[in-house]
């Protein structure tokens, strides 16, 4: 009777991984623990392989790069940033870029959403909906060093190593943990980038 075994990924696998650079995740198809040792114990069944998968969709949705080149008018994109705070218990912080969102544009940009998994993420009755501030890229083609909070449109490799086009974030303004941030424009529908 057979007790234990091995199995190893084969070259194949782990190069197309590698090829697919920060998308690409590798992850055991083994459980760890073949029987639940405790309620929501982490190392059952595939939980271990799901749990890198989130965190690695956590840092990528950061800084995903937009599906297209977006119209800057007087410095600026016709574009809103709103953020989906986790309960309707939180407020909108100034000290990071935040205003309360009137109630005609979340309504607009959860139409814009309807019929999708995102669209509970602008439910007023579930989450508190914030306005983020547009800030101006500056000399350095982004506002990552910006000392006032809030996002800024990067567009055309103005930052070398980034996407062509990008939302980038202040310090003081970087989404946290539980934060669903929206991207919605004129000129395209609203994107979840966290």
């Amino acid at each position: 009777m057979q007790i234990a075994a091995k199995a190893y990924p084969t070259f194949r696998e782990l190069y197309l991984a590698q090829m697919m650079g920060p998308q690409g995740v590798v992850s055991s198809l083994c459980p760890i623990h073949t029987t639940e040792q405790g309620t929501g114990d982490p190392l059952y069944g595939y939980r271990p392989a799901m749990a890198a998968i989130i965190a690695r969709l956590q840092t990528s949705l950061l800084g995903q790069c937009l599906p297209h080149e977006l119209t800057v008018k007087d410095g600026a994109v016709q574009c809103l940033v709103l953020a989906s705070l986790p309960s309707t218990a939180a407020s909108c912080d100034a000290s990071a870029g935040l205003s309360t969102a009137a109630p005609q544009v979340v309504a607009e940009a959860a139409q814009s959403l309807a019929g999708t998994d995102d669209a509970p993420l602008l439910d007023p009755t579930q989450h508190t909906i914030c306005q983020m501030a547009q800030l101006p890229t500056g000399d350095a083609g982004t506002c990552t060093t910006s000392t006032d909070a809030g996002w800024c449109y990067v567009e055309q490799a103005a930052v070398a190593g980034q996407c062509p086009d990008t939302i980038d974030f202040s310090p003081s303004a970087q989404p946290q943990p539980g934060v669903h941030t929206l991207l919605s424009c004129l000129e395209s529908t609203p994107t979840v980038t966290n």
